[in-house]
This record gives C-alpha cells, structure tokens and sequence, in this order.
C-alpha cells in the first residue's frame, strides 16, 4: 500500500490554486444539494463537514489517477492514445468505486445500518453520484495535468532552439574570423609587392584593427556604434591598396543609445562593395550606411567585368545570423544601379 500514500502525498503537491478551486467546487456543489434537499434555509447547508469529504474524495482520485497513470508509464508523456485514456478511466473509476462501497459498507456494518445505505434505491444513487464526481474531479486534472506537461514541453523546445541557435551561431561565426584575416592577408601580400613601407604601414594599421576584431569575436552582439567606428577603420585600411574613386559616407539620423548589432556585418558589407565593384573615371563606388527606421548600407553597382571569387561566407553569414538571433529578416535588392541590404535594428537592454 506504500505506493498509494505516496501517490496520496503527491496529491497535495500540485498548484495551491488549484486545491483551492476543486475545495471552492466541493463546498458549492454540497450547498447546492443540501438547500436542495431542504425546504428551507439554516446554518447547516454551510458547515463543512461535507464540503471536506467531498475535496477528500477529489484529492482520493487525483491519488488513483496518478498511481495508474505511473502503472500505463504515461505520467510523463504529452501525447497519450484515447485507448490508453480509457483504460485509465476504467481502472481508476472501478477501483475508486470499490473502495468507497468497501469503506461505506465497513461504516454501515459498524454502525448496523447495511440494509438502510446498502438498498438499491441508495446503492445506485451513491454510486452515481460517486461518478459523476469521479468525472469532474478526474477531467480536470487531466486537463490540468496536460497544461502543466505542454508549458514543460514548449520551455525544453525554447531552450533546445535557443541552445541550437547558439550553436549554429558559433558556426556561422567561426567561418567570418578567418575570413576576415585571409582578405586582410591577401592585401597585404599585394602591397608588399608593390611597396614594402606601405605594406609596413598597412601591418601595423591591421594589427590595431585586428585587435578590435578580437574584442568582436568573442561576442554575438557588439554596440552599433562600435561597429560602425570598425567599419571606419576596415575603410581606411583598405584605401591604401584602392584607386581613387571609392568613397564611404555613413550618416546616423537616430539616437544609436543601446542598438546593437552581430559583429562584422557592417564590416562584410563594405568588403563586398570594394570585392566586387569597380570605380572607374565616370564614376567612383559611394558605399553609404545610412541609419534611420533601419540600417540602410548602399553601394554603387559597377560589377566587375570579370567577377572576383570570393569565399561566399559574407552575405550568408550576415543572413543566417540575423536568422538565428532574430525573427527579422535581412532584406537584399538591387536595382537602378545601386545594391543595398536593409538590416532591422536590434536593441540590448543589457550592456554589450
């Protein structure tokens, strides 16, 4: 009998709101049947006796539902068959039924009142009713029950989608770093070429740069304005190595106080710019990021004549992050001469 005082104790540790509402339930339906029953009204249709027996019963049958719902192994699962459901009824409902009539037939021979509560007419209406409140009492912890397993369930698929969006992030992210060093690398071999005191410059240039970029990279989200003073200095670096004709205009028409943004995008989307556009004497390649409602970053569109492989990873990245932190999606288009990508504002409440 262990199992079922322990099934019993069990019982009285669900929600306190809800033991409240099924005693709240015993003690209306008692006083309905006791002014009923009464031709008139007196302080005995309040006492509580009754309405205690009543919640003791509930609390019974919640006791059998669980030690049954333990015995089928479906206290823990979701989802559960009809056929599964009824055969919990059937063996709660009988086994409820047969230890209260062995209870109640204990009582009446102890009291020697078996032939007035052990008739048929009282018989079947007991029974009855020990139904009807077997029913309620056992479909609202079931319902209860249910609620409890699918707000369990939907918390482990957040936090399993947050922990795969976090993966996949770190993935996405371990493609940027070394793409941003090998382009940094294969201008600096261009320029040693060219002229040894520049690529000197550029080397020292790119190890300040770098240096934020590692400060970048241990982060999912760095502060926009952050971002936009590295872009600055991607730029800047990489004039040393651009004809004239490329120029980089940034305007901020909104307070920038806790935006924040996944690093190296700002930085990608100008690469891309002076990757795979041309600036020739008619005219040069403006890259603009403009920051309103969104983040607006435009370029000329001059494509190559031959185009320039690149890695592939930058757009991509700049997408799939945006995918992975938020809802919002990156928006690419191209027309009327100018490529532009519209970035959604992110915001921290937090301090990057």
């Amino acid at each position: 009998m262990f199992p079922v005082f322990k099934s019993i104790k069990n019982a009285f540790c669900i929600n306190r709101m809800f033991l409240l509402f099924m005693f709240i339930y015993s003690y209306l339906v008692v006083v309905k049947g006791r002014i009923s029953s009464r031709s008139g009204f007196d302080w005995y249709v309040l006492t509580p006796e009754g309405p205690l027996a009543t919640f003791i019963s509930g609390i019974f049958t919640i006791a059998l539902l669980k030690l049954f719902m333990q015995y089928f192994a479906i206290e823990k699962e979701l989802k559960t068959s009809l056929k599964n459901y009824i055969k919990l009824f059937a063996c709660t409902l009988a086994t409820s039924l047969l230890i209260g009539n062995l209870l109640s037939f204990a009582i009446a021979l102890l009291f020697n009142n078996i032939e007035r509560n052990f008739n048929q007419v009282t018989f079947v209406a007991s029974n009855l009713s020990s139904v009807i409140d077997f029913a309620f009492f056992a479909s609202l912890y079931l319902a209860y029950d249910f609620i409890n397993k699918a707000a369990s369930y939907r918390e482990k698929i957040a936090t399993y989608n947050a922990q795969l969006a976090e993966v996949k992030l770190q993935q996405v992210r371990a493609q940027i770093d070394p793409h941003f060093i090998f382009n940094c690398l294969n201008t600096l071999d261009e320029l040693i070429e060219q002229d040894k005191t520049i690529a000197s410059d550029y080397l020292n240039e790119f190890a300040d740069l770098y240096r934020l970029a590692i400060e970048h990279s241990g982060k999912s989200l760095v502060p926009l304005k952050q971002e936009i003073q590295f872009a600055k200095l991607y730029f800047q670096l990489m004039q040393q190595r651009l004809p004239t004709g490329y120029t980089l205009n940034i305007q901020e028409y909104c307070s920038l106080t806790k935006k924040v943004i996944p690093p190296f995008t700002l930085q990608l989307l100008v690469e891309n710019a002076l990757l795979h556009n041309k600036a020739d004497k008619q005219s040069g390649i403006a890259i603009s990021i403009d920051i309103d409602s969104n983040i607006w970053v435009s370029n000329t569109y001059s494509p190559l004549a031959i185009p320039r492989k690149g890695s592939g990873t930058g757009l991509t990245n700049i997408v799939e992050q945006y995918q992975y932190l938020t809802e919002q999606s990156v928006n690419v288009s191209q027309q009327n001469g100018v490529f532009c990508v519209t970035l959604p504002h992110l915001e921290q409440d937090n301090d990057v």
